[in-house]
């Protein structure tokens, strides 16, 4: 098990934050809406195939 540690430096760990804190930390990646909302676009890391469908016209 103790491969599987490893140093991290330079680390801040934000317990708790509020909206307002995770919106500014998240700005980079925002994209606002026509309507004034923030849109983010993530990626799915994984995926489960009995949640995968397939979908034909």
């Amino acid at each position: 098990m103790d491969k599987l540690k490893r140093d991290v430096e330079d680390c801040k760990i934000i317990d708790n934050p509020s909206l307002a804190e995770l919106r500014q930390l998240a700005t980079h990646k925002e994209r606002t809406t026509k309507y004034g909302s923030a849109s983010y676009i993530s990626r799915m890391k994984n995926r489960s195939a009995k949640a995968t469908y397939i979908v034909t016209a």
